[in-house]
């Protein structure tokens, strides 16, 4: 199987937002790594932010379950250390990274809560960790039927393997164990057909007519997203 090559154009379009861009590097910040650190993305996708870490000198590894994203990956980046994983299940030893990095992966797992205990368990102590995810009920979006928009979000959150995954990691990480647990919000605007379409399909899961009624406000340039994004960062006891 291979990504649509729309899916990525829109996917690129999204990360070389300048909001995005500045999200990613506070994300780097966050980790505080030093030279020659280890540190993992996980959820990479095409392989940005690992190649981003490589840059500043750690010695990043992507994680993503999605064979032909591992491929685009490595395609795009191939001195990269790419790599088919699970969340759940990484493949390092017990505290042999420096740094965890997953960015709106967290509401898309089956078991967020198994998937930082295993961040817990390959980092080592003082490691930071940063989880970046979308807050998905509290998405706005602007509408000619407002009721029936807010229906749809809530309707989608609830369809997610973890729709609040992004408001429940500070506390998941709290009874881990983690230390130095903070949270702050941030958010994206999107106004442009094209970044719309990448959020507007998967909002609107089967309401084929709500949909159809976004496309048409971006069509006549009526479109607007805003959405909000939680970034959680945490110490390693």
């Amino acid at each position: 199987m291979t990504i649509p090559t729309g899916f990525l154009n829109a996917l690129d379009s999204f990360e070389t937002l300048p909001a995005a861009a500045r999200l990613r590097v506070h994300s780097y910040e966050l980790l505080a790594l030093n030279k020659g650190d280890r540190v993992v993305d996980v959820g990479c996708g095409t392989g940005r932010a690992a190649a981003e870490l490589a840059a500043r000198h750690a010695i990043a590894t992507g994680i993503d379950h999605h064979p032909a994203m591992v491929e685009v990956a490595r395609g795009r980046h191939p001195d990269g250390d790419y790599r088919v994983g699970d969340a759940h299940r990484l493949p390092f030893a017990d505290g042999e990274l420096h740094g965890y990095r997953t960015d709106k992966v967290l509401h898309d797992l089956t078991d967020p809560h198994l998937a930082l205990h295993e961040a817990r368990r390959v980092l080592s102590r003082n490691g930071r960790l940063v989880v970046v995810d979308l807050d998905w009920d509290a998405i706005s979006i602007a509408s000619d039927d407002p009721e029936r928009t807010r229906a749809v979000v809530h309707r989608r959150t609830d369809k997610l393997a973890a729709g609040f995954a992004a408001r429940q990691a500070p506390e998941i990480l709290r009874a881990l164990g983690f230390t130095d647990v903070h949270t702050t919000a941030e958010s994206e605007v999107v106004t442009t057909p094209e970044l719309g379409g990448l959020f507007l399909s998967r909002i609107a899961g089967d309401a084929d007519d709500w949909l159809a009624g976004q496309r048409n406000r971006a069509k006549r340039g009526d479109l607007l997203l805003v959405i909000p994004i939680l970034v959680t960062a945490a110490t390693r006891a």
